[in-house]
Order: C-alpha cells, then sequence, then structure tokens
C-alpha cells in the first residue's frame, strides 16, 4: 500500500533542481520562465484566454426571455385593447373619438397604454439581458410579473368604465361596438378579456415562481399546473 502511495505521488510530482513541484506548480513555473524570456526579448508575455462556451450550451438565464415570450403570445386580447385606443379613429371616426374621450373610458384606457408600452420595453430589456446570461434578468422577471398585475386591474377598470358609460347599449348596432375578426369591437374586447384575465393570472403566478426560483431551460412550463399549460400555451 506504501508502495502504491509512493508511485502515485511520484507521477504527479516534478524535480527541477532541488525542488519537488507539484504538476500544477511545474506548468505555472513553465509558463513563468517563458514569459520571462519573452520580456526579455522586449516581447509581451502570453496571456491566458478565456475558455469558450461549448457549441450549443444552454444556460438557464438565457431561456427566460424565451419562456416569457412562450407565456405572452396567447394572450392577445392585450395588443388588442391597445390597437384599438391607438387605431379606433382612423377606422371608425369620430364616434370612436366621442367613445374614447368619455371620462369614464378615458382615463383608465390611457393608464393601460402606457403600461402596455412600459411591458414592451421590459420585455425588450430582458432579452438583451438574457442574451448576455446576466442574473440580473430575474428581477426583471419579477418587475414584469407586477406590471402584468397593474395591466390587469387596468383592464377591469377599463371595462367597468365601459358598462358606467352605457355606449355598448348606445351604440350596439355599430362596428366600432360589436367588431370582430380583425376588427374588434369594445363589446367583443370587453368579452375577451374575461379570459385575458384568467391567463395573466397564471403567467403572473409563474413568473413570480421563475424570479424566486429560476428557472431550467429543459424543463419550460414545469413552474405551471397542467391546466394552466393547457389553457395558456395551447
Amino acid at each position: 500500500m506504501a508502495n502504491g502511495i509512493a508511485s502515485m505521488e511520484a507521477a504527479t510530482t516534478v524535480k527541477v533542481g532541488d525542488k519537488v513541484m507539484t504538476i500544477k506548480e511545474y506548468k505555472a513555473y513553465v509558463k513563468a520562465k517563458k514569459n520571462e524570456t519573452l520580456i526579455a526579448k522586449g516581447r509581451k508575455p502570453k496571456e491566458d484566454k478565456p475558455k469558450k462556451r461549448k457549441k450549443g450550451e444552454v444556460k438557464e438565464i438565457s431561456a427566460v426571455a424565451w419562456q416569457i415570450e412562450k407565456m405572452m403570445k396567447p394572450i392577445t386580447t392585450l395588443k388588442s385593447f391597445a390597437a384599438y385606443y391607438d387605431h379606433a379613429y382612423r377606422q371608425w371616426g369620430n364616434i370612436a373619438k366621442d367613445i374614447l374621450n368619455l371620462r369614464e373610458i378615458r382615463q383608465p384606457f390611457v393608464f393601460y397604454r402606457v403600461k402596455i408600452s412600459e411591458l414592451e420595453r421590459l420585455i425588450a430589456d430582458i432579452e438583451k439581458m438574457a442574451k448576455r446570461n446576466e442574473k440580473a434578468a430575474y428581477q426583471y422577471v419579477e418587475k414584469i410579473a407586477w406590471k402584468l398585475d397593474d395591466i390587469k386591474t387596468d383592464i377591469t377598470n377599463i371595462n367597468n368604465g365601459i358598462q358606467r358609460s352605457g355606449v355598448i347599449q348606445q351604440h350596439k348596432s355599430h362596428e366600432c361596438i360589436n367588431g370582430t375578426g380583425r376588427r374588434l369591437g369594445l363589446q367583443t374586447l370587453v368579452g375577451k378579456s374575461f379570459k385575458a384575465m384568467s391567463q395573466l393570472e397564471d403567467v403572473i403566478g409563474t413568473l413570480k415562481k421563475i424570479a424566486d426560483d429560476g428557472t431550467d431551460p429543459f424543463m419550460v412550463g414545469d413552474h405551471m399546473s397542467p391546466k394552466s399549460r393547457s389553457r395558456c400555451w395551447a
């Protein structure tokens, strides 16, 4: 046994002059000597190059932006509400302008539109951070969860304002109220908003878990229940 240990030690040490070194110490010694020679010749010593990441290697933070996009994509009502605010006047003229200028509707719609713009900036920021694999991306995940919670409140306020204003009954035969397809009316948006609210609840809960626990790019969606995945990601 003693001979075995002695042979192992001999295999992992090198004798230079009167000094015994480990393999690691010997490599550092050789490198230092080479650099001394280069400096003596007026040349720049070699620096250690950072190890290249293996091709195809994926770290979990780099999957965050993709995961958020995957969860948000089915909630099309968010963009539809924003599009109504942005384009209703161009599509339907003064009647849409009058509706959006009603006190009960205008304020919550303005708040909503501002928060959608802020959400888009947060998502753009997290995409950049995820590409650089920055851990601060997880803080942005939490910020997005908070922003979606605010947006959920704004949608509720818009719906309440629409009901109080009476515009659906007043203009129920007009496309700006009952429009479907590519030109969604206000009543149609209200109907779609109930599913969107449920989807937002699921996404907010998932984002908060990701912010707390992190995420595994190969286990995307495991933070969600099977029912939530089928409803949000189908």
